[in-house]
């Protein structure tokens, strides 16, 4: 989901927490994009579901 300038309000220690479930997740994954720089311009999360009936879905 898309937020807008201001919507989201998180800590650092919360926005850590949720990197390492993620990481540790099966079918979870996150893109990086950068540019030639080697500067951050986008990610997405990709977070799965742990329901049996939909572990083949990201």
């Amino acid at each position: 989901m898309l937020y807008g300038a201001g919507e989201r309000n998180i800590t650092a220690e919360k926005q850590r927490k949720q990197l390492e479930v993620i990481e540790k997740s099966p079918n979870s994954t996150i893109f990086i994009a950068e540019n030639s720089s080697g500067i951050l311009v986008g990610y997405a999360f990709a977070i799965g579901s742990s329901a049996i009936r939909k572990k083949h879905l990201v």
